[in-house]
């Protein structure tokens, strides 16, 4: 699976307390695209957050195929990650057509940021 789309994230480090804290929060507006038997792409919405590299988030992925299936899904999601990456498991909840063919309802993702704005890669916000 490849998802591309427009992706932006704040990461925030303070480091006035005793415990420094370190995370962010982000938004996604992409398409998941399955190259499988049966060519799948899901336009998608997400949004998380993260804090000690502990991140949660939600996203609502659409789905359809080449055989005019489509099916509507909430995926909460748990994991770790930074500004960089993400490793989540989600658990795939279908709001419409529960019975999609090659769609999982468990999910496991390894995702990797590529930011190709040079402005944005310097733009992290450091509070001390």
């Amino acid at each position: 699976m490849i998802d591309i789309g427009y992706f932006y994230y704040d990461w925030i480090e303070m480091a006035s307390s005793k415990i420094p804290i370190i995370g962010g929060t982000g938004y996604s507006i992409s398409t998941e695209h399955y190259i499988n038997q049966d060519y799948i792409i899901a336009p998608k919405a997400a949004i998380w957050s993260n804090i000690w590299y502990i991140n949660v988030g939600i996203s609502t992925p659409w789905y359809f195929d080449m055989k005019k299936n489509n099916s509507l899904r909430v995926r909460p999601e748990i994991g770790i990650g930074s500004g960089d990456f993400k490793l989540t498991y989600a658990l795939n909840m279908a709001v419409t057509n529960k019975d999609m063919p090659n769609v999982s309802k468990h999910m496991a993702s390894l995702i990797f940021f590529l930011n190709f704005n040079k402005k944005a890669r310097k733009n992290k916000i450091k509070w001390w």
